[in-house]
């Protein structure tokens, strides 16, 4: 069998239905069939997803490689797939992430219009087959999830945090020695923190409209709060690996003006009076930084405000 060209991992947990409408979509690309195979790493499912995995497996027009592990996340399944990936090109994927007509295409084209060697990471919209709430538009594409408005002014030279395994493609090479960390447990960060070390390494990120996909996921402001609360959490192994990015990005120290600032907006609802975003943002910013700060007190380090 030809060598394929793309390597399209999608780690899931979960998510059956949504999956099926990934792997339909990619089923459906204009790419030939020999140049690209998707790897699936089922992380311990318990809603049938293994039990489907290996039939679609067996009857999709699709070179589909199924693989089973117990309920370890994201990182340790990308891992297991990267293990078994043969594409010059590893294409990441969420589960809940479903591609665009010409998908596939869009990321192989850029990465051969480039003189050299980088990451493309693509666009990510909502999927129109659910409902898009106020909220959800104030999040993403353009909001705090993915920010894409200011990339699509500067595509070039991105930072190590647009390193968003949602639907991002680079060479395979990148991935001989660095792998994910596997101390990044549930929610966030474990893509940036790769991110940064391929950076280092002398990686482009560059963003590429064209390829896009879209988001079937609905959020609630809730299940914002609980993601934000783990992305706090995982912030604080990252600083900890590595305490010289404070200051870059929005992986910064929170000054005790602005968190108490916060404080005061959100738990006292003063910025739901003066505005809905302003409450939004104080609402994320203030459940992100909670979360830092019980994994820095279970850590056995008093919760003071700057890392030492």
């Amino acid at each position: 069998m030809e060598q394929p060209l793309l390597s399209i991992i999608i780690p899931t947990y979960n998510r059956k239905p949504i999956l099926k409408k990934t792997l339909a979509a990619l089923q459906g690309q204009p790419l030939e069939k020999t140049r690209y195979e998707v790897i699936v790493v089922d992380d311990g499912s318990t809603d049938g997803t293994s039990e489907e995995l290996d039939q679609w497996a067996a009857t999709l027009d699709l070179n589909l490689k199924v693989f089973h592990q117990t309920n370890r996340g994201q990182g340790p399944a990308r891992n297991l797939a990267l293990g078994k990936a043969a594409g010059k090109y590893i294409l990441f994927l969420g589960d809940d992430i479903i591609p665009g007509l010409d998908f596939l295409n869009c990321h192989l084209e850029a990465h051969e219009r480039e003189p050299k060697s980088v990451a493309v990471v693509g666009f990510t919209d909502w999927h129109e087959g659910q409902e898009i709430t106020e909220f959800m538009r104030f999040i993403a594409p353009y909001g705090q999830q993915f920010n894409f408005e200011k990339v699509e002014k500067h595509p070039r030279n991105l930072s190590f945090a647009y390193f968003y395994t949602s639907n991002i493609s680079l060479e395979s090479k990148w991935l001989q020695e660095e792998r994910f960390d596997e101390d990044f447990k549930g929610y966030g960060c474990e893509d940036q923190e790769l991110g940064y070390r391929l950076v280092k390494k002398g990686l482009e990120l560059i963003f590429v409209k064209e390829a896009r996909a879209f988001h079937l996921h609905p959020l609630t402001e809730e299940d914002l709060c609980r993601r934000m609360r783990s992305s706090g959490r995982a912030l604080f192994v990252f600083f900890k690996k590595h305490p010289q990015i404070h200051g870059t990005v929005y992986l910064h120290r929170w000054p005790m003006l602005i968190w108490m600032t916060v404080f005061l907006l959100y738990k006292l609802r003063l910025a739901r009076i003066l505005d809905k975003k302003l409450h939004w943002n104080s609402m994320l910013v203030y459940h992100q930084y909670t979360g830092f700060l019980r994994a820095r007190f279970q850590s056995g380090r008093p919760a003071h405000l700057v890392l030492k």
